[in-house]
């Protein structure tokens, strides 16, 4: 007698039944959270690494003016963003 080679098939599927079914709204950081972070550690760097981050920045905008801000903390806080920072 064969073996049954739809059984793991079936079982894939029956588990992929069962965590849709059970499937719960995750939880995830908004761009707030993300920006408060950046800054706390933004106030941390030391001038050497302030001064590479901001070359960084700059390097990385070239091309993406519209969408990001001159500095990673120049977007102000409490109004919807124009840019990312």
């Amino acid at each position: 007698m064969g073996r049954d080679t739809r059984r793991p098939a079936r079982a894939a599927w029956a588990l992929a039944l069962a965590l849709t079914l059970v499937a719960r709204p995750s939880l995830a950081w908004i761009y707030p959270e993300h920006r408060a972070i950046l800054l706390e550690a933004l106030r941390r760097l030391s001038p050497a690494d302030r001064q590479r981050l901001l070359d960084l920045w700059a390097s990385a905008r070239v091309g993406r003016e519209g969408k990001l801000c001159l500095g990673p903390e120049d977007d102000p806080a409490g109004k919807p963003p124009t840019c990312i920072d």
